[in-house]
């Protein structure tokens, strides 16, 4: 509906809750106008009061174009210099009194209040850095004209005047509270700021061309970003591919372990044949040949060091013996093994051949094998926390870096499918952005750039960062549940300020 006159109905309804011009006009009429000589008093009185807002308007394009500099004297009299305060004192508050003065009609008089009490709350957005708020600061005078010249400004979520604040509100949440003078968001908004300061006079043109420089400024910026989180999930892809590989690599071994294992072939396919089994893996895929091949190639290499019974096994070895060389020098041809390590080993397992050939004869005991764990024991990560504690690893590849952060030591209770923190996480959508408390009253926000569909690592990276972030999904859900991460809503400036318009206006 028509937001405005909402506005204005409210403000007239609860007096007591403004302190501008609806409580000061409640008890009283407007200011008489005199007709002018030739014309019906009505539309006497409609040129006059167009007359008095064309002068007004004069008057603020003068006083925002002497202050178009921060800090600068203002040369208007009874006008506040906009420079003041950092450009976050709310200099309307004082334009109405000076509008009385000069006799405004009352819906002017009531549009000053509506645009004072918008940048009011703008003023203290907590989603809007202070640096920002300062230039946004400067825009209170034009952003006035232009509401008092076309009403239209609080209904039409297109106009380029509304589109600029809330443009400008959504480049600050990427940047968070860490913002400077010497800030590319800070000196674009400035320029902008600057910009329309000395130049605005009637025609909102000038909002879009603003609007169209903001908006290339942050896809520039954004292009960045997406370069950056491009690249970090091709690695993040690639590191979950050789994970991956790795456990299933390491499961065909240990499938294959046990104490009747001759500890030198235990080592051999957990030092090397396991990454072989990795890289096949990872190059064709389970049911290639290849990967299959040295699957099989494990099998034959345990029968061949196991005791032989007869001479037709005897035989067997003999015959098998040139092809399963053959294969594992293959498979070792891929992990690029040293000549040097696969020399020990093969001296190893001629002895061993030997000793399996002499057992199943009767000449000699098979050596007594001690039973040996395929994988090194993991080191404790974490301590006796049972919601588990953050373990961050940074990854380096070419001009790619990474924060990969996981948690550990979580005991499963806290990890249940039912639980509010995980499934807030769970309902992330790419471009969410979620802000990091990095302790001592430090933060930052990144953006939701990639999820991955296999493992579920949440990628963020942030246009001011050359570094992304990767968090599991219960590293993240454990951030929330202990307050060292929260979800950022970007709903547009202009709504959430007139939001808290009329929320206040509704409460008086």
């Amino acid at each position: 509906g028509d937001l405005f006159a909402a506005l204005q109905q409210l403000m007239q309804a609860h007096p007591a809750g403004t302190s501008g011009f609806a409580g000061m006009l409640s008890g009283a009429q407007a200011p008489a106008l005199t007709p002018i000589s030739g014309g019906g008093s009505v539309g006497g009185a409609a040129a006059q009061a167009a007359m008095i807002q064309g002068g007004f308007i004069d008057a603020l394009t003068e006083m925002q174009r002497l202050n178009t500099l921060m800090g600068e004297k203002s040369r208007v009299a009874d006008l506040p210099d906009l420079g003041q305060a950092l450009g976050t004192m709310n200099i309307l508050h004082q334009v109405k009194a000076n509008s009385l003065a000069q006799g405004v009609g009352q819906l002017d008089a009531i549009t000053i209040d509506i645009v004072a009490m918008l940048f009011d709350f703008i003023f203290d957005d907590a989603k809007i850095p202070d640096a920002i708020k300062a230039l946004v600061g400067r825009l209170q005078i034009p952003v006035l004209k232009v509401a008092m010249l076309d009403k239209s400004f609080f209904s039409s979520k297109a106009h380029p005047a509304r589109r600029l604040l809330d443009g400008i509100s959504h480049a600050a949440v990427a940047w968070g509270d860490a913002v400077d003078q010497d800030d590319p968001l800070f000196q674009e908004v400035a320029f902008i700021a600057q910009c329309i300061q000395s130049d605005f006079d009637r025609d909102v043109q000038i909002f879009t061309d603003a609007l169209n420089l903001l908006n290339a400024f942050v896809d520039e910026r954004d292009a960045m970003a997406e370069g950056i989180a491009e690249r970090s999930a091709d690695l993040m892809r690639k590191r979950e591919t050789e994970e991956i590989a790795w456990i299933v690599a390491g499961e065909a071994v240990t499938r294959r372990l046990s104490s009747s294992v001759p500890q030198g072939v235990q080592r051999f396919l957990v030092d090397h044949w396991q990454h072989v089994l990795k890289e096949l893996l990872i190059r064709h895929g389970e049911e290639h040949h290849a990967y299959l091949s040295a699957l099989a190639m494990m099998d034959d290499l345990l029968w061949s060091v196991a005791p032989k019974a007869n001479s037709d096994e005897r035989k067997q070895l003999v015959n098998t013996l040139p092809g399963l060389l053959r294969a594992m020098h293959v498979g070792l041809d891929v992990i690029s093994l040293a000549q040097e390590q696969r020399g020990r080993f093969f001296d190893e397992l001629v002895a061993l051949h030997s000793a399996a050939v002499k057992a199943g004869l009767g000449g000699a005991e098979v050596p007594v094998q001690v039973e040996a764990s395929p994988l090194p024991a993991p080191v404790a990560q974490y301590s006796i926390n049972p919601e588990g504690e953050l373990l961050i690893t940074r990854i380096t590849e070419n001009d790619v870096q990474i924060d990969e952060v996981a948690l550990v030591g979580a005991s499963a209770a806290v990890l249940t499918a039912g639980d509010i923190h995980l499934q807030q996480v769970t309902a992330l959508g790419r471009g969410d952005w979620v802000e990091f408390n990095q302790g001592e009253g430090a933060s930052s926000r990144a953006r939701l750039s990639w999820i991955s569909p296999q493992r579920g690592i949440y990628l963020f990276t942030n246009p001011r960062s050359p570094r992304a972030t990767s968090i599991s999904r219960e590293a993240l859900a454990y951030q929330f549940r202990i307050g060292t991460a929260c979800l950022v809503t970007d709903e547009p400036l202009f709504d959430r300020a007139v939001n808290g318009v009329l929320d206040s206006l509704q409460i008086a």
